[in-house]
């Protein structure tokens, strides 16, 4: 039987909302076996699979219909805007319906007093319209009006969709004649000109389309805005802009300019005082009505919100009502449904009493979290809600309401792709909000314990925004370029806080320390990659920036760096790096980054060395091993010195974590000294000059006019090749010291002393040509030996000596003493060129002395020894 048959999987089991997964497991599986704990696994995993791939089908299934739902959104947005304007229209004709009546209600009143006065009942004969007559006048400016407007319906295309015809809606300003242009609210560029109608209730933004087919120009509806819906600021004139003014209209805002400010200014007027007399319309409207209505005709109680009822108070107002006389008594029953009358009418001062504290209260916080309430308005609900007892529930729905404006305005924030602009926006309309938040609140709140709620919602509204920017830049952004000017803008505007005593910018810093530190670290992942990759394509050639090639010589003199250096191409890239990576870091630099930046830059620097130590090893030629070595001293030398300076002066003190890692990294060139003496010693001792490399066996004479091995002349030129390679350095006259002295303590060693075919032989002739092979070389490398080579030059030649007597104890005389060895060797030095080794005649006394006494001891009784 199968897993599925055996168990069974409920998938509504997992979605309940009492779901307890422990409490299903252990239902399911406690009396379960090892193998069916395993088999009700894989039937889960399967069960998975297939609920993700239903999930995936449906996604797919659903997109189509949420992409026409969508669109029928839009539609019905702008078909909701339009009921809007339908319903205000309808309104008007509704109250001028009212006022037709009233007036023929008063004609037709004083119509029958004329005919009673009469006392024929004749009719009274109309009057006779004229030039003088008010009556005429009104009629024909309105007939003008009319007209002037089905004109403009004519002339513009696309109006009568946007704007239904109302016979109400008059021209107040006709836009024909206008210089206006549209700009981008953020870069102030000119999008298009356009011609701004103003009517009695509406703006009409008009704009000029040429028809591709005919070439005809005609006027074409842009935009429509209510002005009763929408909101006018006028833009101070800047730098960047003049003669500017925004209008908003939920949830866009949209940039204009005027040719002259006189025009600006004009227009200006004409909106206020259009937007004045609609307002002015609107109190008239609801004064009339207000005094229509009779008191006890107002808001009936089924309309009103729930309030409790309180049964202590309830039975004290009783026993209250039982000792008053009826008038009195009477009053008292209708005060409830006069306070309700009042709180509806939002008359708070008159309904401040105990038994309805309740529904004040709940009126009052939802008037608090109106947005669009005026300062005036808050302050007062605030107050009251204190003289309530409510200051805490005050607060929080003030703060709340605050927080939910910030929201509206930062989704009003438009992204146009700079980063640093829509920072800059989002930067002003925060912190603006945040310090008018902080101004409102120290009014209405003054108790010092209310201060400490008011500071943890500027922590949270503060973290909110670090999140926006957080995702706009750090996340997306690389260029520190763009992280510095965003900080930038954005520590400006919070400086706008400390004129009212609150300094956030450490709340920022500390906001932001993270992500500032992860954009170095990848800085940093991102620069070691490229290091090492530029020191695997070096091919570690010296860079020549001498002789005629002076472009390359200014472009190192550029870098700060000595023309004559020489190092590869990977040094000036890494060179190059450091200082992309200083001017960066630089324009978000503070003490807060010390360490990461240090550490940074001796992360960098130890990535080159260790790269080199790790390819040092390969083969090489002299050349490119000097270069290698030359390009580690230049670093720890050079470019760790200037490193360190430059930062010296942005942090203002010295930076000792440098020259500490300094210290450290010259260790890593005396390795790689080590390394190369031991790889050369090696292939010496082995290919060129030894005691196994050279046959010393011969048991000939040896000759008059002896010379040297070619060997050991061999040796010497590749000393003096492996110093040119060098350039005759300090750091390579040394190697080759080293080079020396190691490849005569190998010779001494007793592995070198011994063949396959036992210890080694020395013939009569083969000894005294190691003699004369030694005092050659010590003598053309004079300047390059050490004592301690000397000396153990000197031991070699003194165990040869005693070894070829050991092995041939029947030889007494004609060996060659230290005037002929010093002879051969003049004659011979004459004939070689090594010209980076110091060329002496003699060898110095003291050295003379010191081998003639080791001579002597070798072979008593056949005088002085060579000349060592």
């Amino acid at each position: 039987m199968k897993p599925k048959d055996i168990f069974g999987i409920d998938a509504n089991a997992y979605s309940a909302p009492d779901y307890k997964p422990e409490n299903y497991l252990n239902s399911i599986l406690a009396k379960l076996s090892e193998d069916e704990v395993k088999a009700y696994r894989a039937m889960l995993k399967d069960a998975e699979e297939d609920a993700a791939s239903d999930l995936q089908r449906n996604v797919h299934k659903n997109y189509t219909e949420f992409v026409v739902i969508s669109n029928e959104i839009s539609s019905l947005e702008g078909d909701v805007l339009l009921l809007r304007g339908l319903l205000n229209d309808l309104a008007s004709v509704n109250n001028g319906y009212k006022m037709v009546q009233s007036l023929n209600s008063d004609d037709n009143l004083k119509d029958s007093n004329d005919l009673d006065n009469s006392g024929g009942g004749s009719p009274v004969k109309p009057k006779i319209a004229t030039a003088s007559n008010p009556a005429l006048n009104s009629t024909d400016l309105q007939e003008q009006q009319q007209a002037a407007m089905e004109g403009l319906y004519e002339t513009i295309d696309g109006l009568k969709k946007l704007l239904p015809h109302s016979k109400s809606r008059i021209i107040i300003r006709d836009g024909s004649d206008s210089h206006l242009s549209e700009i981008n609210p953020t870069t102030f560029k000119m999008k298009q000109q356009i011609f701004l109608h103003v009517l009695n209730d509406t703006l009409l933004v008009v704009i000029k389309k040429k028809n591709i087919l005919n070439g005809k120009s005609k006027m074409v509806i842009e935009k429509c805005f209510r002005v009763a819906e929408m909101a006018l600021i006028d833009v101070k004139d800047s730098a960047d802009v003049t003669n500017a003014f925004k209008i908003m209209s939920h949830p866009d805002v949209f940039m204009y300019r005027a040719e002259t400010w006189e025009e600006k200014r004009s227009l200006l007027v004409v909106i206020k005082r259009v937007a004045d007399e609609l307002v002015g319309a609107k109190k008239k409207d609801l004064l009339n009505s207000q005094n229509a209505v009779s008191p006890k005709a107002a808001t009936p109680k089924a309309a009103m919100p729930a309030m409790t009822v309180d049964t202590r108070e309830s039975s004290k107002l009783e026993k209250q009502k039982q000792s008053l006389n009826p008038t009195d008594a009477k009053w008292i029953s209708e005060l409830s449904y006069d306070l309700d009358v009042l709180i509806a009418h939002r008359e708070f001062d008159a309904a401040e009493i105990e038994t309805r504290v309740d529904i004040l209260a709940s009126f009052l916080c939802r008037d608090l979290a109106q947005p669009i309430a005026s300062k005036t308005q808050i302050q007062d609900n605030i107050e009251r809600l204190i003289l309530l007892g409510l200051g805490t529930q005050a607060r929080a729905i003030f703060l709340e309401s605050r927080t939910g404006i910030i929201r509206h305005r930062i989704k009003l924030v438009k992204f146009d792709g700079n980063v640093a602009d829509y920072v800059n926006n989002l930067s002003m309309v925060v912190f603006r909000l945040i310090r008018s938040t902080c101004d409102w609140y120290n009014i209405s709140f003054k108790e010092t314990s209310m201060a400490s709620g008011f500071l943890k919602w500027v922590r949270r509204e503060i973290e909110h925004f670090g999140d926006i920017v957080r995702r706009q830049v750090f996340e997306s952004q690389k260029q520190f370029a763009v992280m510095a000017d965003c900080l930038d803008h954005t520590l400006h505007h919070c400086e706008m806080l400390r004129d009212i005593g609150l300094d956030l910018t450490f709340v920022l810093s500390q906001i932001f320390h993270g992500d500032i530190v992860n954009a170095i670290e990848d800085y940093r992942r991102r620069g070691k990659e490229a290091i090492i990759r530029d020191i695997d394509e070096d091919s570690f050639a010296a860079v020549e920036y001498a002789g005629d090639d002076a472009e390359k010589s200014n472009d190192m003199i550029s870098r700060g760096l000595e023309a004559g250096a020489v190092i590869s191409i990977s040094v000036l890239q890494l060179y190059d790096f450091l200082m992309d990576f200083g001017a960066d870091t630089g324009l978000i630099m503070s003490i807060a980054l010390y360490a990461k930046i240090v550490w940074c830059l001796t992360d960098f620097f130890s990535t080159y060395l260790i790269r080199i130590m790790d390819i040092f090893e390969r083969s090489w030629t002299n050349k490119q091993y000097f270069v290698m070595i030359s390009n580690c001293s230049f670093i720890i030398d050079i470019m760790i010195p200037q490193v360190s300076s430059q930062l010296a002066l942005r942090f203002d003190r010295s930076i000792p974590e440098l020259d500490d890692h300094r210290g450290r990294l010259r260790g890593v060139v005396s390795a790689m000294h080590t390394n190369f003496t031991k790889l050369k010693i090696q292939y010496f001792t082995q290919k060129v000059f030894s005691l196994q490399a050279v046959d010393y066996s011969s048991t000939a004479s040896i000759l008059e006019n002896a010379r040297p091995t070619e060997n050991v002349v061999q040796f010497l030129s590749d000393l003096n090749d492996l110093l040119a390679d060098g350039e005759n350095t300090t750091a390579f006259r040394k190697i080759v010291t080293e080079i020396i002295t190691g490849l005569f303590v190998q010779m001494m060693e007793a592995s070198s002393w011994e063949t396959d075919r036992g210890p080694m032989r020395f013939g009569f002739c083969g000894v005294q040509q190691l003699v004369l092979d030694i005092h050659f070389f010590l003598h053309v490398a004079e300047s390059f030996v050490s004592a301690h080579a000397h000396d153990t030059a000197n031991k070699i030649c003194e165990k040869a000596l005693k070894t070829f007597f050991t092995q041939n104890t029947k030889v007494r005389t004609g060996l060659k003493t230290g005037e002929w060895y010093d002879r051969r060797v003049s004659e011979e030095t004459g004939k070689w060129s090594f010209p980076f080794f110091t060329m002496n005649d003699l060898a110095s006394a003291d050295r003379r002395s010191t081998h003639n006494a080791a001579a002597a001891a070798a072979a008593p009784g056949l005088g002085p020894g060579p000349d060592l």
